[in-house]
């Protein structure tokens, strides 16, 4: 990795979660009106998938005095033909040429991992307002080919879950005994959505166990002739709730199962005391998801853009 004098990088190790957590935060506090609450739980998810190896995938750039300037990733989920990077840098190191070095080591990892034939996909990203990053990745041959929202909602301590469709039950999980079926309504639900690949339940649960956070019993299932047909993850970071994965399986989407669904994980949140909700979202998720969301009171707060370079194969 080219990095300017004074800087060396190294595989990340789980010691290393906090201060990788904290210098995501200090990005987000100098360039966001909301800082992300969720970057230490979302590394242990990302470092937890099976795919996954710290000395391969990670990087880590410290300064002379052993701080923690930067961060890089790149992994390749299985099976897809893609690889998936992310790399930030630390506000107060910006415009050093530490951007560019973390940008060609993406690149020059992904070129050394691909087929020797055919094609991949490179894919970075990057929050709307990462000005610099995102003249980076222009420059660098990338295109926005996506854009996701965060949404943010505040919770009135009297927030009903409403009504379920005629002939479907909505309930917590009961760990241990849906969460196959839980996880096989999601894989359905999902299975055509962008970005989205098979995960088999043992791949799926372990990264979620890899979250200190995560807790099955706070999801739903939705039920239609006692088939699980629907799903939502739930989890609370720092006294937010946050759902981290809703669907339905599609032959019954549009019937308002998935807004059952919604409405009890944040009634839920609610009567635990929870006062913030929050879920991330695909704006050009072709099931109605955004509006779903929108019309439960849930207001974007954070974009979040995706570039794609295609990588040749020799």
């Amino acid at each position: 990795m080219n990095l300017p004098p004074g800087y060396l990088a190294r595989p990340a190790t789980p010691r290393d979660l906090d201060e990788v957590a904290g210098l995501i935060d200090a990005w987000d506090i100098a360039y966001c009106e909301d800082a992300d609450n969720a970057n230490r739980v979302a590394l242990q998810y990302d470092w937890g998938a099976p795919w996954v190896d710290l000395d391969r995938d990670t990087r880590v750039v410290r300064d002379h005095d052993g701080t923690v300037a930067a961060y890089v990733a790149l992994q390749k989920p299985e099976p897809t033909d893609r690889f998936d990077a992310f790399a930030v840098v630390h506000p107060e190191r910006e415009g050093l040429g530490i951007g560019s070095a973390l940008l060609g080591w993406i690149e020059t990892e992904s070129q050394r991992r691909r087929p020797a034939s055919g094609a991949s996909r490179l894919w970075n990203s990057t929050d709307a307002t990462n000005e610099r990053g995102l003249e980076l990745l222009q420059d660098a041959g990338f295109e926005h080919i996506r854009t996701f929202w965060n949404l943010v909602m505040d919770l009135d301590p009297g927030f009903e879950p409403g009504t379920v469709p005629p002939g479907t039950i909505v309930r917590r999980n009961v760990v241990g005994q849906d969460d196959r079926g839980g996880h096989a309504a999601l894989e359905e639900a999902f299975a055509s959505h962008f970005g989205n690949f098979p995960q088999t339940f043992e791949q799926w649960w372990a990264r979620g166990e890899a979250d200190e956070t995560f807790d099955a019993g706070l999801g739903f299932v939705a039920e239609v002739d006692g088939q699980i047909v629907g799903a939502s993850i739930n989890g609370v970071i720092e006294g937010v709730g946050w759902v981290y994965e809703l669907g339905v399986r599609p032959a019954y989407q549009r019937r308002g199962i998935g807004r059952a669904l919604l409405r009890h994980s944040l009634a839920m949140f609610a009567s635990d005391g929870i006062r913030v909700a929050r879920i991330g979202v695909d704006t050009q998720n072709a099931t109605g998801a955004l509006d779903l969301y929108r019309s439960v009171g849930m207001r974007p707060i954070r974009e979040w853009r995706v570039f794609e370079k295609l990588l040749e194969g020799g």
